[in-house]
Formats: C-alpha cells, structure tokens, sequence
C-alpha cells in the first residue's frame, strides 16, 4: 500500500506554499461561483473549536464569522477542547486534561447551555483513561476517538456510544499512532457514479492520511492523503475533518498560520482559507444555524393536581428548557409560583402555592424561557377541594412491599409479602382500585392485595400460565392483567384476572433481561437491561420498536427492573444487585429523561422489582 515518506511531504509542503497564496488571495470557497448571501448561507455554516481562545467559531460558507462562544464557563483551565461534531440541532463538544468529558450544547443564548453530558470511555474507577479526541456523530452514535495512554498501556480506540443511554456499545482498536478529527460521511458520487464509501472517516496526525472505517466488517484502510499546510519553524499540526455531504474538509495549523482545505474523496485540494486562528482543534459543517430559537416544549407536571390551600412541590416536563434569571413558569390566577429552579432541558422544579379560593378547574402550565420563547402545556395542572398525596406501592427480591409518599420520599408502610407467598415479588399492577403482585418460583401465582396498618392481605389469586422460568413483570390495561414471563425465550400473556385464562400473549424483546411492563397511551412497554433498551408495540401488531434507552441513574448501574405510567410520565424501579447506588426509583418522561430519582427502600440488598403510583386522599 502507498505511504507518504519524509522527503514526500516536504515536496508536497513546498507545493502548497507556492499555490496557497494564490488561492488564499480570493474569496474563500466562492470559487463555486457563490457570491450573494442567500447563496452563502444555502451552503451551510462550519462550526470551528478554537483551544487558543477557548471558543466554539461560527462561520459561513464564505469564512465570515458570524458568533463566537466563550467555552470558560464550561470548560476550566485544567481540560483541553479537543473535538466537535452536530447532531442536526446542536453541538456536542469534547474536552480532555484532568476532567475529560462530552458535552451537548444549546447555542441560542449568548453563553451556552448545556443539554446533555456523558463520561468519556474507558471510564475506569472513576476517571477516563487516556485522551478523547475527535468525535462524530451518524445519528444512532456518537463515536469516539481515544489516542490512548502509555501510563495505561492503552493503544488508540475507537469508542461506538448508543445516543439512546450513553452506554459503550463497542470498541475497535485503531491502526494509526496519532489519530485525531473523525467524520461520518455519506458522500455523493460524482458524474461517473465514483464516490467515496459511506461510513467514518479519521484522521490521523502522524502520517496525514485519512482512513475510512467500515463499521459492518469492521476494518480500517487508508482512503486519501490529507492536504499538508506550509511547514511551521517548529510544528504542524492536522487535526479536524468534516463533510457536507459533497466534499472532505480538513482543518491544519501550524507556528506559522492555520489552514481549512476543501477535498474530494481522492485527497485532491480544491480551495483552501488561511484562517485568522492560532489554535483550531477541530471543525464541524451543518447546513443548520445553531442560533436559531427552538420553542419550549411542556408536556407534564408531577404531581398533576394540588387542593386549595396547599403547597406542592412540582416538576414541569418537557423539553427545550433554558437556564437563567428570566426563566418562568406560569398556572394563571390563584397559584402563586414561589420558586422556579431550572433542573436539565426536559425538568424545572417549582413549589407552587395555591389560595384557599382558587378555581377548582383545570389549569394551563406555561413556561417562558430566558430568550423569551414560550411554551404552553394546556389543561395540565388540575385544582381540587381535597387535598390527594402521592404514592408509589414498591416490592422487593426481599419479599417487601413498601408504601412511599412521594412528596418527602418517606416509607409510609412496609409489609413482608411472606404471609400470603413463599415466592419473589416481581412484579406490581394497579387497576385504579386493587393492587395485584405477581410472586415467582415457586408459587407462580398472581394476586389481588390490600394493605393496610403494615399488615398484606389476599383477597384472590389466580395461577400463571407458566410453572417454569421467572416470573419478572405484571401490568393492568383495559380490564386484562399482563404478565412477563422469562426462560429461554422471554413470553408475556394477556389473562383475564377473574380466572387467569390465556387471552393473547406476545413473545418479548430480548430473553432472560425482559424485566418491567407498562402500557402508555394505548402501547405495551417492556424493558430488555441485556440491550440497555426500553422498546414499545402496538399489542394488535406485536412488532417491537426501541422507544428509548433505559434511563441511567446517576451512579450506579443502569438497569431497569419495573415501570408504571402516570398518564403523563413513567415511574420506574432500577437495581444493580448489590450496588447500593444502583437501587433508585425514578421519575421519567416519555422519552427517557430523568426528572427526578431517590434511593429504593433496603437499597443494595432488597433490590427493588415491581411498582406502581396512585394518588390518595389525605386523612
């Protein structure tokens, strides 16, 4: 295979310092005849991550720059910005030095927000391992660049991260010393049909090439050289690679000035800009303004109703929410919204306080954020004459039942389930009435409780459909219980709870990791913590789709054991055996933001299973 020597590079370095002048004299990349504004800005904007000034660069097609973000709130002295890629709406940033991180960021204010961040692999007794680099993201992933660490004896890798939980899906080895931007690319062919591989392409520092990486087979191969810019007095450096769906662009500097080429998919320069920065690190093309405002969004608050006269701590959901002095939340006349606290882009915390006269009627939730977009949620917030709490009945693998009062997370009642089963207690169901629990090997049996002064009584139970395997999830829809069953292949059967006879089943995704079950407008919900995956089917159709990945706590070990839906958001139960922060109960919305979470009862060593929420009246 050809490689480039010394003696090649110097030759092609003197050959661009004679031609970068001439191309360098002109408008940047206008030589495609684009000269107008409209026409600029149809082309598309670059996104460039300056380390000398610590800032995210904002130009258009025509190298003007159009807004300038200062990084410092976001990234102290100690972390270094290394790479950058786009995600259709925003961008995501990585930084490396003592703190290494990933970070998704809202740019639609002066000073960015951040929306998501994520630990760096290999994340190791607490801290990454070797150097993240560049990052791209094709849509499903965000793949990750680690040039490694002698300390750590880590050669250079390739990370694939699942965008639905962060979670590390693999790992390639790469064959390169010194790798640097990475791009996912879907390149146009030309008139002749001829055109790169669609897949990622990565740039390596040492050799400037660009090797492609098939994800299918997976296997690296050199692809093209990369444009080298004029030799520095001590130092050159390439860097950054992106796309925009026509041409390569690479992103070079040196002591001596920095450099974006623009490229076919053969390495040949077409236009080059000198660029007015000393230290760009990487580079990312979008067609998509990063400025432009995207409204709020609210979908929810929890708990959804208070009494005249009360207090009630509450979380909004929905998405698109900013921090900052001019958030606000609004319930209209009779409630006073004493605090507003921004959580993430999809929670604000309020305590509202509503008067003893207020409208006992449905109310309108409207969020403004602090760039002034607004967002009304309509008929979400209900006021009652009687005051209601919030409760989540939650079972163990230690044979437990536990009331919780949500409001101040306080164990109401704990009852051993011993008294009415020798079984495990896998999984909870609530018709609006009556709890049911569905007990494991060995009794297989499902059964309609009450629970009252800490003492568990059975009114009735009917048998599983199943003797065999375990049993691991138990819901209530539209007048038929729904039980999971898994073995070697995971089952769950649709019964009528009068006397457990057979009604449809449905085969679920994965085997042995389906745990929780829960229907949401009108769909069945099952978890597989194998896949990390919470997937959705309409029970007529039984084709499993991926709704979200299973929401991770904050420490811990993700996953999912049980789920139960409001009607608004989901709660759901999380164990990691004997982790103690792994066993937390979580308020989530429907697409997998965690809104709120606390410790489950005997965390570490009852490991929570089934659970369900209801509202009852005070006494």
């Amino acid at each position: 295979m050809k490689t480039f020597t010394k003696n090649h590079f110097s030759a092609a370095a003197m050959f661009f310092m004679l031609l970068l002048p001439m191309l360098s004299g002109c408008d940047p990349f206008q030589q495609d005849g684009i000269t107008s504004p409209d026409e600029i800005a149809k082309k598309g904007y670059f996104y460039i991550a300056d380390r000398g000034t610590n800032s995210l660069i904002m130009l258009d097609y025509g190298m003007q720059e159009l807004k300038r973000w200062s990084l410092n709130a976001i990234a102290p002295d100690t972390v270094a910005l290394q790479g950058i890629t786009f995600n259709g709406k925003n961008v995501w940033l990585a930084f490396s030095g003592n703190e290494k991180f990933i970070v998704q960021v809202d740019a639609t204010d002066n000073n960015l927000a951040i929306l998501h961040s994520i630990k760096v692999p290999p994340y190791v007794s607490g801290s990454t391992q070797g150097t993240v680099r560049g990052i791209a993201n094709d849509g499903q992933y965000l793949w990750v660049v680690n040039s490694g660490s002698a300390t750590y004896a880590l050669t250079p890798t390739l990370y694939k991260i699942s965008l639905a939980n962060d979670s590390t899906v693999a790992s390639y080895p790469i064959p390169a010393a010194s790798p640097r931007g990475i791009t996912s690319a879907n390149i146009a062919a030309d008139a002749y049909g001829k055109g790169p591989a669609a897949g990622l392409y990565l740039l390596d520092n040492d050799t400037k090439y660009v090797y492609y990486f098939n994800n299918s087979t997976p296997l690296f191969k050199q692809s093209f050289a990369a444009p080298v810019p004029p030799a520095g007095t001590t130092w050159d450096q390439t860097l950054g690679i992106t796309n925009d769906g026509e041409s390569f662009y690479t992103l070079s500097y040196s002591d001596l000035a920095s450099y974006l080429f623009k490229t076919s998919y053969l390495g040949e320069v077409g236009f080059s800009y000198k660029l007015p920065y000393k230290y760009p690190v990487a580079v990312a093309w979008s067609n998509y303004d990063i400025r432009t405002i995207i409204p709020p969004t609210v979908s929810g608050i929890s708990p959804a109703s208070g009494a005249q006269g009360k207090s009630v701590a509450a979380y909004v959901s929905g998405s698109g929410f900013h921090e900052g002095s001019g958030l606000a939340v609004n319930l209209g006349s009779g409630i006073t919204v004493d605090t507003v606290k921004y959580v993430s882009a999809t929670s604000i915390y309020v305590r509202l306080t509503i008067d003893a006269n207020a409208t006992l009627r449905k109310r309108n939730i409207v969020v403004t954020n602090p760039n002034g977009s607004v967002a009304t949620g309509d008929s979400l917030f209900n006021v009652t004459a009687v005051p209601v709490s919030e409760y989540l009945f939650v079972t163990d693998y230690s044979n437990m039942l536990y009331q919780i009062r949500v409001s101040d997370t306080a164990v109401v009642q704990s009852v051993s389930t011993s008294a009415i089963s020798s079984g495990s207690p896998r999984g909870l169901a609530y018709d609006g009435t009556n709890l049911y629990m569905g007990c494991s090997s060995p009794s297989y049996k499902i059964y309609k409780i009450s629970a009252a002064n800490n003492v568990i009584t059975a009114s009735d139970s009917i048998a599983c459909p199943f003797n065999t395997g375990t049993l691991q999830g138990l819901t209530y829809y539209n007048g038929a219980l729904w039980v999971l069953q898994t073995n070697t292949a995971g089952m769950i059967y649709k019964l009528d709870p009068a006397n457990g006879a057979v009604l449809d089943s449905i085969v679920a995704p994965g085997t042995t990791g389906a745990r929780g079950l829960v229907f949401a407008n009108g769909l069945l919900y099952c978890n597989d913590r194998d896949g990390k995956n919470i997937y959705s089917c309409d029970p007529l159709v039984k084709l499993w789709t991926i709704a979200f990945g299973e929401p991770a706590p904050p420490a811990g070990t993700t996953s999912t054991t049980g789920m139960f839906f409001t009607g608004t958001n989901f709660w759901m139960s999380n164990s990691g055996g004997t982790n103690v922060l792994s066993d937390v109960l979580m308020e989530v919305t429907p697409t997998g933001s965690i809104i709120r979470y606390f410790k489950a009862p005997n965390a570490g060593a009852g490991q929570p299973s089934g659970i369900v929420y209801c509202q009852l009246k005070d006494n």
